[in-house]
């Protein structure tokens, strides 16, 4: 028998989007703890929005470019995933529930989707430069966009299902929009000339408010009277006054970067999710002042919705969903009295094993140093024994890795914190001593004479130098693309090349010169890239069109022609002797193999562990080795023979000793 209690529910739950996890995480705000296990969705959700009866969420996936529709009763996708357009920033849904609006940041459109047939209702709306942030109104008659590239807001008839009017001038690099309840008004983040531009929704004036540097996300209260805005830079709080325009007060933050602020129905508090310190931020808003205690959530929180549990629906809801999993459960029990402790076992093993989000071989080729996504940790595995032999626990949004040519050091670059942090490799101790760098650091390359470091910035569209030797970085950073993701660095560090996800391009850059020398235009979203041994290639992977290019450093010009391999490929590494080019496929869950020599791709691509994510060659030439994002599974490949040895990591325990 069971006996149900229930009582009001005061404080909401909330759903947050983990980057690094590709996960949703569910947060009780009552007891500050993440509940249930984490919904598995598509590579780097961004973004998430939810209907008002709480019932399904709809979830952005970066970098697989789809939609996810969950069902939140039962914590799983309604269905595949529904491609939408490339890298798809953020979602709206209709007050109906009838379609959900995706901004895609690189097609510079609004791709609306049927909920019912889970797919595209119409053709992609194009709109301005960068659509980073779309809200419909309470009507559900029209949806305002903010365009990044071009300091507007675009407008769109939902009933037409296009662009209607002159896009609305706002201040410069508008990001977040909230719409007020009433209807009257939007408020919209600019997060280059530090203001918050106010749009009469009827006549569409604009009036500018002077905020804090580089506001991050607003939320308008419920009242419709205050709209409150986070700052990235200090994780403060401003609220300000709608009808006299002015600020009412500010609220200290931790410090830290803010990302989204969502306000409970309540109007009494709000939530922050943070992702240099990896935890969600309560506020009491009546009290002007931070709760002490932070929810901790696993890496990389980003997007922020909110379900309170409220009235008789939401309840009798909840019930119907409870009593419904709980005959689920009580069938599949009666079926096989196993499987509920086999599928408790699976998922504990899962959780113990390492999610890699980078990877790279010590010089002696005697360990694999990795970047684990759950914890913001850095781990250190043995590669004979496969064993975890230390996991240093760290933060800030770890990205990318290099070790140095002497094997003493490794660098991480911290992309929540826009610093450089490094590992003294013989005592596993962190320096103290941090570079700051650009927005958002990812790659890092290390000289061959150990004396300086190269690091790619996503958000300033930058290459950051650091002097090793004197702990210090170059002021003049060099400019190139927009969003680089990776880079290579031509013997002798002359040349540097960048591929820069946002315009699809990849920049060369002069290092001696510090210089852009010229963008060279490849396939949709480059990511991935290599260099030959003897630095005459350069090979290119285009993410969203899985194909590979090949440039050629003399001519500094592409050679050739396009090459299509796997779906969604994330890394790629070259053999030793530069005859092959291995590409980890991660929707795929393979490896394609391409022959320089004959400008071909094998004809059979290498299976490997699921969702690999990180691949690196060894350091004697003998073997790729491709970690799998799902469980940490390492793939090793015989580059003579390409057979495949899969090889789990054992977790470390709590006592030091590997399971």
């Amino acid at each position: 028998m069971f006996v149900l209690f229930i009582s009001a529910q005061a404080e909401p739950f909330l759903y947050i989007t983990s980057l690094d996890g590709d996960a949703i995480i569910k947060v009780d705000v009552s007891k500050k703890s993440v509940i249930d296990k984490p919904i598995s969705v598509g590579s780097r959700p961004r973004a998430i929005a939810i209907s008002k009866d709480g019932m399904i969420a709809c979830v952005v996936n970066s970098y697989d470019h789809t939609l996810t529709i969950i069902n939140l009763s039962t914590g799983k996708p309604i269905g595949g995933p529904i491609k939408v357009g490339r890298i798809p920033w953020t979602v709206s849904l209709t007050p109906d529930v009838k379609y959900a609006l995706v901004a895609n940041l690189s097609d510079n459109t609004i791709s609306v989707i049927d909920l019912s047939t889970r797919s595209l209702a119409c053709n992609d709306i194009p709109v301005g430069s960068n659509p980073w942030s779309i809200m419909v109104t309470p009507d559900g008659k029209k949806a305002y966009v903010t365009n990044y590239g071009d300091s507007t807001v675009s407008v769109i008839d939902l009933k037409k299902r296009a662009v209607v009017g002159m896009p609305i001038s706002v201040g410069s690099f508008p990001r977040s929009i909230d719409i007020a309840p009433n209807g009257r008004f939007a408020c919209v983040a600019n997060f280059g000339s530090g203001t918050i531009s106010l749009i009469n929704l009827q006549t569409h004036s604009v009036e500018r408010i002077s905020a804090c540097p580089h506001p991050m996300s607003v939320s308008v209260s419920p009242d419709s009277k205050k709209c409150y805005v986070t700052s990235r830079d200090d994780g403060r709080i401003l609220a300000i006054d709608i009808e006299s325009k002015s600020i009412l007060f500010q609220i200290t933050g931790k410090g830290g970067h803010s990302s989204e602020i969502i306000l409970n129905p309540n109007g009494r508090e709000a939530y922050i999710t943070k992702m240099s310190d990896n935890v969600v931020d309560i506020v009491d808003l009546e009290q002007k002042v931070f709760s002490k205690d932070s929810i901790p959530v696993p890496s990389g929180p980003k997007g922020i919705a909110l379900v309170p549990l409220k009235g008789s629906q939401n309840i009798l809801e909840w019930i119907n969903g409870f009593f419904s999993q709980m005959v689920s459960y009580l069938k599949n029990l009666s079926d096989n009295p196993n499987v509920q402790s086999e599928q408790a076992l699976k998922f504990l093993r899962q959780q113990a094993q390492i999610r890699p989000a980078a990877a790279a071989f010590s010089p002696d080729g005697n360990y694999i140093y990795m970047i684990e996504g759950f914890d913001d940790a850095f781990v250190v595995v043995d590669v004979k024994t496969q064993k975890v032999i230390k996991k240093i626990k760290i933060g800030g949004g770890l990205k990318g890795i290099a070790i140095t040519k002497d094997g003493r050091t490794a660098y991480l670059t911290m992309k929540n914190l826009d610093k450089v942090a490094s590992i003294n490799l013989e005592t596993y101790q962190v320096d103290r001593v941090t570079f700051n760098v650009g927005s958002r650091p990812r790659a890092i390359y290390i000289s061959s004479d150990d004396k300086n470091a190269y690091v790619v910035n996503t958000y300033d569209a930058t290459i950051s130098i650091l002097d090793l030797v004197n702990k210090q970085v170059d002021k003049a950073a060099i400019p190139v693309g927009r969003i680089p993701l990776e880079m290579v660095i031509t013997p002798g560090c002359g040349y540097a090349y960048v591929t820069n996800f946002g315009d699809n391009t990849v920049s060369i850059v002069d290092l001696r010169e510090r210089k852009l020398m010229k963008n060279i235009k490849v396939g949709a979203q480059p990511g991935p890239i290599g260099l030959s041994p003897d630095g005459k290639r350069v090979y290119v992977v285009s993410r969203a069109d899985a194909t590979l290019f090949t440039i050629d450093t003399a001519l500094q010009s592409l050679i050739g022609s396009p090459v299509s391999i796997g779906l969604s490929p994330r890394r790629l590494a070259l053999s030793l002797d530069g005859k092959y080019v291995y590409i980890a496929n991660y929707s795929d869950h393979n490896v394609s193999v391409f022959d320089t020599t004959t400008g071909k791709l094998f004809d059979r691509k290498i299976s490997v562990a699921p969702y690999p994510f990180a691949i690196s060659m060894s350091p004697d030439g003998k073997y790729a080795y491709v970690v799998g994002r799902q469980d940490g599974t390492i793939s090793k490949i015989d580059i003579n023979t390409h057979k495949v040895f899969l090889q789990p990591i054992l977790p470390i325990n709590k006592d030091g000793t590997n399971g």
